[in-house]
């Protein structure tokens, strides 16, 4: 292998690990039905159940990730992890206060409640 390639092969393991390791803590997260993860779904809308589904897909799209030889697919699990990280993912009701974790920054005292 030459220099380049194996410098690109490092670069690309090095994010796919780091996108790993954060999807899979999200993920098993939302399956133990974490108090702050329940609590920001609750917020923002979503029914109980939702923590379930999100987890397993979270964790699916790591494996699949993980796994060598499945370009396809890797495509679907980051386009999967990009809409839950992404504001296209809009929860089904208008939120108009900051969630928990965040109202405790300077810049949220501003807004109206």
């Amino acid at each position: 292998m030459t220099k380049t390639k194996i410098t690109k092969t490092t670069i690309y393991w090095i994010a796919t690990l780091f996108v790993a390791c954060i999807m899979t803590i999200s993920g098993v997260l939302a399956l133990i039905h974490s108090p702050d993860m329940m609590t920001a779904l609750a917020h923002l809308g979503y029914p109980p159940y939702f923590s379930n589904l999100l987890g397993v897909s979270k964790l699916v799209g790591v494996s699949v990730l993980l796994v060598p030889g499945i370009a396809r697919f890797k495509e679907w699990a980051y386009v999967g992890f990009e809409d839950s990280a992404s504001p296209s993912s809009a929860p089904p009701t208008p939120i108009c206060s900051p969630v928990t974790a965040s109202s405790h920054s300077s810049h949220w005292s501003r807004l109206p409640h």
